[in-house]
């Protein structure tokens, strides 16, 4: 059966300018605080500053609760366990006034990116060799969203491997860079020979940056291991 994937659309919004709730929400959708200043610059899309301020915000939650971040990540994003992890997790300290909305794919795409970033920017780690048993991540679970799960981060793999500079380029941006949009120009003509041919997939630079920037951590924790990076690990 054809199996059509849909990624990438980043579903995170910000909304700049706002007065702060007194009480902030938790989960998914965050108000106010101190650490994820929005973007001043008149260039930047609304979708690019969105990504600005995510980005930012993982770094953030990164940086109070590395250890619970990593934990996070390395459940199944389709579990319960997960669900209630990201609103743990979830810190109102790290936005500024405003209000940021994300879906589960784009919080953990930008906490991995910022989990590279801390541990893997300043000198190009070893890839472990072995490929990462994604089925595994998903206990058991057959449904389409696990076969989905699975796809686009063997998807991820596949490009990583065969353009592991570009690959990085991408993940380190800046987001909305000239070197950001470049990589991505570079990885895209790959996605076919990266895919099944039962499958069809569309995917935008936001979404490809979030699966890039997973296994291309996963990969790397691995290879500082010495062996198979499983979830976050």
């Amino acid at each position: 059966r054809a199996l059509s994937l849909a990624a990438g659309l980043i579903m995170a919004t910000a909304a700049f300018g706002q007065k702060p709730a007194s009480v902030p929400e938790t989960g998914t959708r965050i108000q106010t605080s101190t650490a994820a200043e929005a973007p001043l610059s008149r260039t930047m899309s609304d979708q690019t500053k969105a990504r600005v301020v995510l980005n930012r915000y993982g770094a953030c939650i990164v940086n109070y609760r590395p250890a619970a971040t990593v934990e996070y990540l390395a459940l199944y994003p389709n579990s319960s366990k997960a669900s209630a992890a990201e609103k743990k997790l979830a810190n109102s300290n790290c936005l500024t006034e405003g209000e940021l909305s994300f879906n589960s794919e784009s919080l953990r795409g930008a906490l991995y990116d910022a989990l590279y970033i801390r541990n893997f920017s300043k000198d190009v780690p070893t890839l472990q060799s072995q490929p990462i048993d994604f089925a595994a991540d998903t206990a058991g679970d057959t449904s389409d969203e696990a076969k989905k799960y699975i796809v686009m981060r063997e998807l991820g793999e596949c490009l990583v491997r065969k353009q592991p500079v570009e690959a990085r380029n991408l993940v380190l941006g800046p987001v909305g860079s000239t070197g950001e949009s470049m990589a991505f120009k570079a990885l895209a003509p790959l996605l076919g020979e990266c895919l099944p041919s039962n499958v069809t997939t569309k995917i935008d630079k936001s979404g490809l940056i979030q699966i890039v920037a997973e296994v291309l951590y996963r990969l790397s924790v691995g290879g500082a291991n010495g062996t198979a990076a499983a979830g976050a690990n």
